[in-house]
């Protein structure tokens, strides 16, 4: 049996640790995203939860078995007319190597295609990006 992971829709609630784990620059750097404070987190959760209410992506916070978050993986750009989206995931620098990535993108791949009935789902990685 593989490693456990839950996938629930980001909230203010895990603001704190989505901005500790985002601040490593093991993720920091590699996305290139600006989290300089808690309230840029908190600016990144409003924005998201907005796009979810308006169908432009699907983000969930990663959950591990004890429930602590461990990262965040999102369905963005997606075009429900052609069945395309992209997928993205990070993960923070202490759950590194234990199998939440594959884990979390077997359920949000899941989602994809059985719920929002992608046809193509795109993954990618920055060349800088070399755990991807």
């Amino acid at each position: 049996m593989g490693i456990g992971v839950k996938l629930v829709k980001n909230d203010l609630k895990f603001a704190q640790r989505v901005f500790e784990l985002s601040s490593d620059p093991g993720v920091k750097d590699v996305l290139g995203i600006k989290v300089d404070t808690i309230e840029d987190t908190i600016g990144f959760i409003h924005f998201i939860v907005q796009e979810e209410s308006e169908g432009k992506v699907i983000n969930r916070v990663i959950l591990n078995e004890n429930n602590e978050v461990v990262g965040i993986t999102t369905l963005k750009h997606i075009d429900r007319g052609d069945g395309i989206c992209h997928i993205g995931t990070w993960i923070g620098v202490p759950y590194w190597g234990l199998g939440y990535n594959e884990a979390s993108k077997k359920e949000i791949l899941k989602f994809a295609f059985e719920e929002l009935n992608m046809e193509y789902v795109f993954a990618g990685a920055k060349e800088s990006n070399t755990r991807s």
